[in-house]
């Protein structure tokens, strides 16, 4: 449904953007109620939202539905920078669109309290397992405590590999109810795994006007200018705010409380996305978000439900930070005082339901820190290929062949 997916992600991005134009900076505070001791950091956000804008140009390259949390992977990202050094520190700093390494949680205690104020469930997690016997320097494990809320406790990577990796996922589908199973697929973690960082989101919220089962009806879905397909489709009349852009229309979508709320930008062409995708910026977002204006709306939407696995290693790389995962050149020095770890792996998951009643939505971003010089490479003969037998004190060739079906 690509019309939709833009919904998705607009969704995880609803604590960090300014989308409740009133309900938030009108809120009156009980007099002489002392001033939260866990203020919002406002640089966090703002990065956090530039971030996001930078790795959907890079997903929505994906075919198909698609759903991540920035705040997740960026969550866990930062979390590394203060034991990162030299260019690896200044890299993911950059990429991360962050001025230094973050020191305050106030971004965070303040999105579960603008959840929790309109009757929303809603959980963030961050835990880290510390192969036994690796020492982290107390500086960095009191950031990841102190800072970043991580719960730090042990494993043993080298010798029970598997049954780590085991714990790990049954900890991640603890924390989401059970939306993002498998984090780390099996083989990811080895016996040279001695760091693993993971954060864990999830959300269920009920829409400020819901809507009426009985008015969910199968509706026309355009996948494209020359393919149709029927689906249930959500339908009420309400107020609400909507704006118009250029070859667009935004809608708003409050949640119980109004602090938070889901933003749908629909294109007017049925095959208009990819060009607005083009579009998408957190100061472009910005402009659109203020164009909405309170009216009468006759509301269409699909009920859809998405999930998404991905293996983050790569993009993050090209997105501007391959010294983190370069055994030869990754600086993690402020974590155990050597320069023996780099990023072998960061796989993230993302589920979305969207239905008559609200939004369920969990997310899991997990970093696997690696020592360095001795990973395995991989050889997976899962393709043709030429093989010969020789004696090795000669070199002389005593069978020669290939392999192109197993099977015969």
């Amino acid at each position: 449904m690509r019309a939709w997916k833009l919904a998705a992600v607009l969704l995880l991005l609803t604590g960090c953007v300014n989308v409740s134009l009133e309900t938030r900076g009108s809120k009156k505070k009980k007099a002489g109620a002392a001033p939260s001791a866990t203020a919002p950091d406002t640089a966090l956000a703002p990065a956090i939202n530039a971030f996001a804008f930078d790795a959907y140009r890079v997903l929505a390259t994906t075919q198909g539905n698609l759903i991540f949390s920035p705040l997740s992977i960026a969550t866990v990202m930062a979390s590394l920078t203060p034991g990162a050094a030299g260019a690896t520190r200044d890299e993911m700093l950059r990429v991360l669109h962050l001025p230094s390494p973050p020191n305050d949680r106030g971004l965070m205690a303040s999105l579960g309290e603008s959840a929790r104020e309109g009757g929303a469930a809603w959980n963030m997690a961050n835990r880290a397992w510390v192969q036994s016997g690796t020492n982290l320097l107390p500086a960095f494990g009191s950031t990841a405590r102190d800072h970043f809320e991580y719960d730090v406790g042990e494993a043993d990577f080298v010798d029970s590999a598997e049954s780590s990796r085991a714990a790990i996922n049954q900890w991640v589908e603890q924390k989401t109810e059970s939306r993002i199973k498998d984090l780390f697929p099996v083989g990811s973690i080895n016996r040279w795994t001695r760091l693993a960082l993971v954060n864990a989101i999830y959300f269920k919220g009920f829409w400020e006007s819901q809507f009426e089962k009985r008015l969910t009806i199968p509706s026309s879905f355009h996948l494209s200018t020359s393919s149709t397909v029927d689906v249930p489709t959500m339908s009420q009349v309400h107020g609400l705010k909507m704006g118009r852009i250029l070859g667009a229309r935004v809608l708003e979508l409050p949640y119980r409380g109004g602090n938070l709320s889901m933003l749908i930008i629909l294109p007017d062409d049925v095959d208009g996305l990819p060009a607005l995708e083009k579009r998408l910026s957190a100061d472009s977002l910005g402009a659109w978000s203020s164009s909405l204006q309170q009216r009468e709306v006759a509301v269409s939407l699909p009920r859809f439900i998405s999930s998404k696995h991905f293996d983050l290693t790569r993009l993050l790389a090209d997105m501007g930070m391959p010294s983190a995962f370069d055994a030869t050149k990754a600086d993690f020095s402020g974590i155990t005082g050597r320069r023996d770890l780099f990023i072998g792996i960061v796989a993230h998951g993302a589920f979305i339901d969207v239905n008559e009643e609200g939004t369920e939505a969990a997310a899991a971003t997990g970093v696997l820190m690696t020592r360095g010089g001795r990973v395995p490479e991989p050889f997976t003969a899962d393709h043709p290929f030429f093989y010969l037998i020789r004696d090795r004190a000669t070199g002389c060739i005593l069978f020669m062949g290939r392999v192109v079906d197993p099977r015969s």
